[in-house]
């Protein structure tokens, strides 16, 4: 099995992957690859932390080992620029002071009507 905890990301985050497999008999190594180049910290544990400092598209491909063999799984990471959180930063803030303009603005109107809704629930 193998395991990222995010797979759409941005710039500079930090990921954790965890590979693991069953055999007979036990897996005694597992090996990292980033686009089919060996990661080389390979862990014989299977854990393995990486920062994304680029943006793009990785595959990683865990490779667990045993005396009789190797079996391997992959996983693609989306690594989105800083620009793709900013940007989702603005859009959010742009919303919620969409919300506030729209219900201040209502808020006028029922003030510029006379009623007074909130004090008789709409019933005058």
């Amino acid at each position: 099995m193998l395991m990222v905890n995010d797979s759409n990301i941005c710039e500079g985050d930090i990921i954790s992957i965890n590979c693991s497999a069953d055999g007979k008999p036990l897996v005694h190594t597992y090996q990292l690859f980033e686009n089919d180049i060996q990661v080389p910290d390979s862990d014989t544990k299977g854990v393995w932390k990486r920062t994304m400092s680029a943006q793009g598209n990785f595959t990683y491909r865990c490779v667990a080992n045993n005396t009789v063999g190797t079996s391997d799984k992959n996983v693609t990471v989306s690594v989105n620029g800083n620009w793709y959180f900013f940007f989702y930063l603005m859009i959010t803030y742009a919303v919620k002071e969409l919300k506030v303009r729209l219900f201040s603005s209502w808020l006028s109107l029922l003030v510029a009507s006379g009623k007074n809704y909130l004090s008789t629930g709409g019933n005058k």
